[in-house]
């Protein structure tokens, strides 16, 4: 069975590839298309496996790694608002792309791994609140769509992990992140990645167009 990764330099899916190839899975990566029609190439990619005659079951779109929408805006609004623009334009069509494909099969899932970007209130942590609403809206659009051919797509909101974030930032913050719970304890990339494999693993999946949090404490409308 096959796994396909888009994006996979960050911690939580490099973490996570690690404990699904330990399981005996095979991990396929490609690069998070960031210029215009970068998204051909995985339209390509599901192409040549569907011709083929071979499918992925569970599809990674990793947004926790690569880019800060926060610090872009800092730095230079109008380009960071045309970098936007053609990142959401192409993430969407990589979300066609690969509900196309597992919808040719025989259903599969395809998560989206996010920051929960208020964490960004008391850590410094990346923080992509635009992109990170347009693709939940994305995702609950795509998943009423493409429910009937047994295709789920769902978005994990994630904590940053305790290794993204120095130790003592942690715990000069940790006044604010009682937002979230008392004697909050960020949790390890590997406890993250347990969870995450846990759910690729469910043999029946009863969610789809679902936010799922994942964290310490409660992780939504923090704001």
């Amino acid at each position: 069975m096959s796994d396909l990764f888009i994006n996979s330099n960050g911690l939580i899916p490099q973490s996570l590839i690690e404990r699904l190839q330990a399981a005996g899975r095979e991990c396929h990566v490609l690069e998070l298309p960031e210029h215009t029609d970068g998204a051909a190439i995985v339209r390509q990619h599901f192409e040549q496996l569907s011709n083929e005659g071979r499918y992925y079951y569970n599809i990674y779109l990793d947004l926790t790694c690569g880019f800060n929408e926060l610090s872009e805006f800092a730095a230079d609004a109008v380009t960071a608002m045309q970098r936007l623009e053609l990142r959401l334009t192409e993430v969407l069509k990589v979300l066609k792309y690969g509900s196309q494909h597992l919808a040719r099969a025989d259903g599969g899932r395809i998560w989206v791994l996010c920051y929960d970007h208020s964490v960004n209130y008391s850590v410094a942590s990346p923080s992509n609140p635009i992109t990170n609403n347009a693709v939940i809206a994305a995702v609950q659009s795509i998943a009423k769509e493409v429910a009937r051919f047994d295709v789920s797509v769902n978005v994990f909101l994630i904590h940053p992990p305790k290794e993204s974030v120095a130790s003592d930032s942690w715990k000069q913050a940790k006044q604010s992140l009682k937002v979230y719970g008392m004697k909050y304890k960020p949790q390890p990339v590997q406890h993250i990645a347990e969870l995450l494999q846990m759910y690729a693993g469910l043999k029946n999946l009863t969610t789809t167009g679902g936010i799922i949090p994942v964290g310490s404490g409660i992780a939504a409308g923090n704001i």
